[in-house]
């Protein structure tokens, strides 16, 4: 064993000239002038360093010679006959590093309560158990990353940390963060296979959460979450349930909220959300319904490819940069009734069951140039209704829509537009354009002839004339219609009718 000591010395030297000044040290537990060698590190090293071959029993004589009041880091790695770490006498460390330890099982700091810098515990093939019981603080994070067989970590009295990362642990199970309450980065809990269970109770606030691919995750509860930045729920497939019950704010960003393809979510509670920059829900199979009536106002709100979402309730959002309804082969009703303003987009599109498309306050749709409508392929709806509608855009965009089954058409406040173009392969039986005094072309497919009249009734009357504009449709006018029609190319406007 003469070389074991002769490295623990050499390495007890390395470290001890590291943190000591070049004056004499104290007196030792023999008295002797620390300078000389002799028992002078009476308070321990700065970091305390375990590394390479290191066996069990080396490691506890280093922690005992070199272990004391100065030391502020612990740093364990690459060692390959290390099983089991036991450092009961430390309470508060600057930073905890423990690195691709071969055959690392156990490592306890159960009296640690404050870690200030960096917590990491990565890369450790064997590592099983990591006891921090006593952790209350964590000033710049925890980071726990692709131990393979860790079956037990215990951090349940933590109160607050910078982030917290969790990542690449198959066999963890559980994850107890109860008495978390404030975390002033991220929390992120990713690619777990077998964890069932992660408990949050007393989470008020943080940056941004990240719960991702944790296959046998069956519901996330934060009932006292109030504000975050970023919430992405991704890729759960066991996961039945989300519950953000007071949750009223995010950040400005358009991902502020994103729940993607959890297959078995059923149930999802946001039902105090007021603001946030931007909402995705996609790819969430058993979804039926969607509800955030508290929602006022937001950039960005995109349902997509949810195949068993039947409604979508937002019955209080009044103002909305982009909102995108696409790919819902359920869906049968949305509600956005009193939504007033789209600035940029509104598509719905491939909707296969809904049967009307309705905005009864929105009055504006675009702001300048930059917009697009889009509503297509939603092969059942028979009501495209925008009553309030007055002003879309600048004056050289158009609408133009296709439909299957369309029979009613309402833009009862609509002015003024450059082209209004509706097809439909159904008859329309109603339509209103009761307020349209400027356009350039209107064309409509198959409608009846009460809905021509009221079409051609009402541009015959506009005050004064209009002129130079294109008029087209299908269907056959009433005697009093075509005596319109032949007023209005009196005027110099070309209408087309086809039979």
């Amino acid at each position: 064993m003469k070389h074991v000591f002769i490295r623990f010395f050499l390495i007890t030297l390395v470290l001890f000239t590291f943190s000591c000044s070049g004056e004499d040290g104290i007196n030792g537990t023999d008295g002797v002038d620390g300078t000389d060698g002799v028992d002078g590190v009476d308070n321990g090293v700065g970091t305390l360093i375990l590394t390479g071959d290191v066996t069990n029993e080396e490691a506890v004589t280093l922690v005992a010679e070199n272990f004391g009041e100065d030391t502020h880091s612990i740093l364990i790695k690459n060692t390959t006959n290390l099983t089991a770490v036991d450092i009961s006498s430390v309470s508060n460390l600057a930073s905890l590093i423990v690195e691709g330890n071969e055959n690392l099982q156990s490592l306890l700091l159960a009296n640690v309560t404050t870690i200030i810098e960096r917590a990491e515990i990565s890369n450790n093939p064997s590592l099983d158990r990591v006891d921090l019981s006593s952790l209350t603080v964590l000033n710049s994070g925890l980071t726990v990353n692709a131990n393979p067989v860790l079956t037990s970590i215990n951090v349940a009295n933590l109160r607050s940390s910078a982030s917290i990362t969790f990542s690449d642990q198959p066999l963890l199970e559980r994850l107890d963060l109860s008495n978390l309450t404030t975390i002033n980065g991220g929390l992120s809990i990713r690619n777990h296979e077998n964890i069932a269970s992660v408990s949050l109770a007393s989470l008020q606030s943080l940056s941004s959460l990240d719960i991702t691919s944790n296959n046998m995750l069956l519901e996330l509860s934060i009932p006292n979450l109030e504000t975050a930045t970023t919430i992405a729920i991704s890729s759960n497939m066991a996961m039945e349930r989300i519950d953000l019950p007071v949750l009223q704010t995010t950040s400005n960003s358009r991902n502020a909220i994103r729940i993607n393809s959890n297959e078995n979510l059923t149930s999802l509670n946001l039902n105090s959300v007021t603001t946030g920059g931007g909402f995705t829900f996609s790819g969430n199979s058993n979804l039926a319904t969607l509800t955030l009536n508290a929602l006022t106002s937001t950039d960005f709100i995109s349902i997509d490819s949810n195949t068993s979402l039947t409604t979508a309730s937002f019955s209080n959002l009044t103002s909305c940069a982009t909102l995108q309804i696409l790919n819902n082969e359920a869906l049968s009703n949305f509600n956005f009734e009193r939504l007033e303003n789209v600035g940029s987009r509104l598509f719905v599109e491939d909707n296969t069951t809904l049967t009307t498309i309705s905005f009864p306050a929105l009055t504006n749709i675009g702001n300048g140039t930059g917009f697009s409508l889009s509503i297509e392929n939603n092969d059942r709806v028979t009501t495209l209704s925008f009553p309030s509608l007055q002003t879309y855009g600048s004056s050289s965009r158009g609408i133009r829509l296709t439909f299957v089954s369309l029979e009613s058409i309402n833009f009862n406040q609509l002015s003024s537009i450059h082209e209004l173009i509706i097809n439909s392969e159904s008859i329309v039986t109603n339509i209103n354009i009761s307020s349209l005094q400027d356009f350039d072309e209107l064309a409509f497919s198959r409608l009846s002839t009460p809905a021509i009249d009221t079409v051609i009734g009402r541009l015959v009357n506009i005050t004064p004339p209009i002129t130079g504009t294109t008029i087209s449709f299908t269907g056959t006018p009433s005697p009093e219609s075509t005596t319109d029609i032949d007023t209005l190319r009196s005027n110099d406007n070309t209408v087309t009718v086809r039979n």
